[in-house]
């Protein structure tokens, strides 16, 4: 325990050492619509693992947390807001780089699971909700068929949605 506290004592210092602390950074309605844009521009970019290539690239693919990322730094330029990440994966972006919410608006995170656990194993861009069903943007391979990024309805209880979350952004 000692070690852990130790640990998170340096890497808070650390983080000190490189920019003012300024507290979270969170996205406002006209920037949630800019990051929803930029994400379509990644409509029809196919689909492949480990893929992280921006949309303005020939030839280039994401798998769907390389969308999410890309689309989430192109969507944020300009804003003073940044991702506190370079590159994850989805359960690390779970585990480390945001925060569960009942509240969920457009631009935030639908992770879901593939029913056999509580594990996240995909990641989307929620565009909207209501009473009946999540509409979300991301990038997938379904039934070992490139499919790529594309916008898809889910039901809202679809059990293969495990969870709503805001990403932690900072400013930069």
């Amino acid at each position: 325990m000692r070690r852990l506290v130790l640990f998170l004592t340096i890497m808070l210092v650390l983080a000190s050492c490189q920019s003012p602390i300024r507290g979270p950074a969170t996205l406002t309605a006209s920037e949630r619509a800019t990051l929803i844009e930029k994400a379509q521009l990644y409509i029809g970019m196919d689909w492949k693992w480990g893929g992280q290539s921006f949309w303005w690239e020939e030839g280039g693919s994401v798998d769907c947390s390389g969308f999410v990322i890309n689309a989430y730094k192109t969507g944020l330029e300009g804003t003073g807001k940044a991702l506190p990440f370079e590159d994850s994966t989805v359960l690390a972006i779970w585990l480390e780089h945001c925060t569960a919410t009942k509240d969920p608006l457009p631009g935030d995170l639908v992770f879901f699971c593939d029913g056999v656990d509580d594990t996240p194993t995909h990641i989307a861009i929620m565009i909207s909700l209501d009473e009946d069903s999540v509409t979300v943007i991301d990038s997938t391979l379904i039934d070992n068929v490139v499919d790529g990024v594309s916008i898809r309805t889910y039901g809202r209880d679809d059990s293969k949605i495990l969870a709503y979350a805001r990403m932690d952004l900072v400013y930069e």
